[in-house]
């Protein structure tokens, strides 16, 4: 993953899940709170996130 890409919510939140799925801690009660609203909120919506390293956003 691109630097430039690394310090952005949506990439927070795939490690804060990834941490998750391996059995990890993966932040605070609040953060997880976040993690289960952003998820909820990508069903509800029918959205994939698909990463393009060679976009200026990347996601």
């Amino acid at each position: 993953m691109r630097e430039e890409h690394r310090d952005t919510y949506i990439h927070r939140m795939l490690e804060r899940e990834s941490l998750r799925r391996a059995g990890l801690p993966c932040g605070t009660s609040e953060d997880v709170q976040q993690l289960d609203a952003w998820i909820a909120q990508l069903r509800a919506r029918g959205v994939l996130v698909d990463y393009r390293a060679d976009t200026q956003r990347g996601f």
